[in-house]
């Protein structure tokens, strides 16, 4: 959780899953869909995916809505 405190949306995640695949781990991230719509969801999908890239130990973090 400290790798995305710079995402405020990050204090409404639901459920996190963890994968540990080929010594890396995929994160799965589960967030109530935002207000603002679509182009607000996409823009969180890739606010969370620029942070795998700087840590080696995350292959991904995937954001999925409901």
């Amino acid at each position: 959780s400290a790798q995305w405190s710079s995402i405020p949306e990050a204090k409404d995640i639901q459920e996190i899953n963890l994968h540990y695949l080929d010594g890396r781990v995929a994160v799965e991230i589960l967030l109530p869909l935002p207000e603002e719509g679509v182009n607000e969801a996409r823009n969180l999908q890739t606010r969370f995916s620029d942070l795998a890239q700087d840590n080696d130990n995350i292959s991904g973090i995937e954001v999925r809505f409901s």
